[in-house]
């Protein structure tokens, strides 16, 4: 088997990681954005997030990371590759970098058609009621989900296309991202795509993936601590 593994070309071990990575999400997302936005014609988002779907969550990633990690361990990759520099000026670099992020999409969703269509499209709606254990939260939300999805967007994409276009590299992590997040509705994909395009392009010039998990663990942690926690 390990020899098996060891001769797939590196086209076929980039299909391999980002299937069992992102396709079962990227399935389920969009077909709840066919149900939701296609068939209901719905305008609105609503989540549901219990402790029962953080340890799912939480187990789903971290049994998902430990099947690539023997998977690329196999392929030689070393967790050098992923480009883990951690430093204080690296998660000075994450904090800078969400706000950056932020005033894009503040600046953005102000420009008249932009905000006419984020008016129209979907208003985010939280369960009443449900509020998740803090502790869980954090551990899946902002530590465990960042890392999982920087480390194969950013950390493996990152290196796989080394060689290549930085343009490709690009677009696929961007379209990756975005493709798994279609449930959230056309404001969550676009919130979505400008992360998205913000991380590669700061990944092309520090060649660090600290920063951008960074950024995603406290984008998260202060949306969850808004929408639960700290609702009016």
């Amino acid at each position: 088997m390990r020899n098996f593994l060891r001769s797939l070309i590196q086209l076929q071990e980039l299909i391999i990681v980002m299937t069992i990575a992102f396709g079962y999400s990227i399935y389920l997302s969009n077909v709840q954005f066919i149900k939701r936005f296609v068939i209901d014609s719905s305008d609105r988002v609503s989540y549901y997030y219990s402790n029962f779907s953080y340890l799912s969550m939480l187990f789903f990633e971290l049994i998902i990371i430990g099947i690539l990690a023997l998977f690329l361990e196999t392929r030689m990759w070393r967790i050098s590759d992923f480009s883990l520099k951690m430093s204080w000026k690296a998660i000075g670099a994450g904090i800078l970098l969400l706000f950056v992020n932020n005033l894009i999409l503040y600046l953005s969703l102000n420009i008249p058609f932009l905000s006419k269509a984020s008016e129209q499209v979907t208003s985010i709606e939280f369960a009443s009621g449900i509020v998740p254990n803090l502790p869980l939260m954090i551990l899946t939300a902002v530590v465990i989900n960042p890392f999982f999805e920087e480390i194969f967007l950013i950390g493996y994409l990152g290196k796989w296309f080394k060689n290549h276009s930085p343009l490709i590299f690009i677009i696929t992590s961007t379209l990756i991202r975005m493709s798994y997040h279609t449930y959230q509705g056309v404001l969550g994909i676009y919130s979505v795509t400008v992360a998205g395009l913000l991380f590669t392009l700061y990944y092309l010039k520090y060649r660090n993936t600290v920063p951008i998990i960074v950024t995603h663990a406290l984008y998260n942690l202060s949306y969850y601590l808004r929408n639960y926690y700290f609702e009016e």
